[in-house]
């Protein structure tokens, strides 16, 4: 991945890595394994907690960012599910959106979600992608089908804002409407998200990506300053200070190298 320069290079060339999503979205991280990541065990309080009651007050000021839609799990373990995994910002200050908390949920959940959500009558919502485009090595694919998601997030989000002026305007409260309790029982917080790190998975291999390819998965820990690359099928994991390497994305392809 990272290759040693050799006696005559001052910097390695080492094999791009195609990216699913940019390494800056901050999302939870699998690695170092310091403590124990279950992708489907308990990870959220319920929506109802005022303690993280975040959406019922400020979904004005609130923007829903989809973070990853690769799980490296349920792909080498041909599973039928996977996580999907969001980001609730706030832009009550101004400027560049504020990460708040990251929402972690199996897929199915969220076309639960979408189920619950146009039982309450005609919604104009895009149809979300079948869970079998995101179960398979296909960059490409992934790209198109999360910007279909995007799409849906940001109209459920201007959905969740009407209805909610909507309620108010009646003098009534939209924290206690069914649609409403089917939005934020969703988005409620992961809690073994740790907003120092910063995590992507990539994929390297040859030409024929589909059928030879590693999945990669990078953590950059803000706080030590460092990037750690794990092989996902292996568990081998190096260890870089980023100081010491140049890390630089032409389009979907990541490339890393010693400084």
């Amino acid at each position: 991945m990272v290759q040693q320069p050799n006696d005559t290079a001052k910097k390695s060339h080492p094999q791009p890595l195609t990216s699913h999503q940019q390494l800056h979205p901050p999302i939870s991280n699998p690695c170092p394994p310091d403590r124990p990541v279950s992708p489907f065990g308990p990870r959220k309080k319920d929506g109802t907690d005022s303690e993280f009651d975040y959406l019922s007050n400020s979904m004005d000021t609130t923007i829903i960012s989809v973070v990853s839609v690769v799980d490296p799990k349920a792909i080498s373990h041909h599973q039928n599910d996977f996580e999907i995994k969001f980001m609730v910002n706030s832009s009550e200050r101004g400027g560049p959106p504020i990460p708040l908390y990251q929402v972690r949920q199996p897929y199915s959940a969220f076309l639960k979600m979408d189920i619950d959500l146009r039982k309450f009558g005609p919604i104009n919502l895009p149809r979300l992608p079948d869970a079998h485009h995101f179960l398979k090595i296909d960059p490409n694919e992934w790209d198109t089908q999360k910007t279909i998601i995007r799409m849906y997030i940001a109209e459920l989000c201007r959905l969740m804002r009407q209805q909610k002026q909507l309620t108010e305007r009646a003098g009534g409260n939209s924290q206690g409407t069914g649609i409403w309790n089917v939005f934020k029982n969703f988005f409620v917080p992961d809690e073994l998200y740790d907003m120092s790190r910063k995590e992507g998975v990539f994929v390297s291999g040859s030409k024929n990506l589909k059928k030879n390819f590693k999945l990669n998965v990078f953590t950059y820990d803000t706080i030590e300053n460092l990037l750690f690359i794990s092989d996902y099928a292996t568990g081998s994991m190096e260890q870089f200070n980023l100081n010491d390497i140049s890390v630089t994305r032409e389009s979907s392809v990541l490339i890393c190298s010693r400084c």
